[in-house]
């Protein structure tokens, strides 16, 4: 029954192909993030701005995690090769 799986490519946990994209997509929901918090500071006490803030904010989380595990991983391949 398991011969029919095929190996994955890749973990299921990376959000991008690179590690440059990870970053890029994590400050751009970073950004987002913010400006949704300031928002939510300056008086936005409606709920639906206060959930888009966090899912922007996790969002943000998501890509830069999967980009410093994927450089981390990318490093120590590095070194064990050399």
């Amino acid at each position: 029954m398991s011969r029919n799986l095929k190996r994955a490519k890749q973990p299921w946990w990376y959000m991008t192909k690179t590690e440059a994209q990870a970053f890029w997509m994590g400050g751009l929901w970073a950004a987002l993030a913010l400006v949704g918090w300031v928002g939510v500071a300056t008086g936005g006490s409606d709920l639906l701005e206060k959930v888009i803030a966090v899912g922007w904010t996790l969002m943000a989380a998501a890509f830069l995690t999967s980009g410093v595990v994927r450089r981390r991983l990318s490093a120590r391949s590095a070194d064990d090769s050399c």
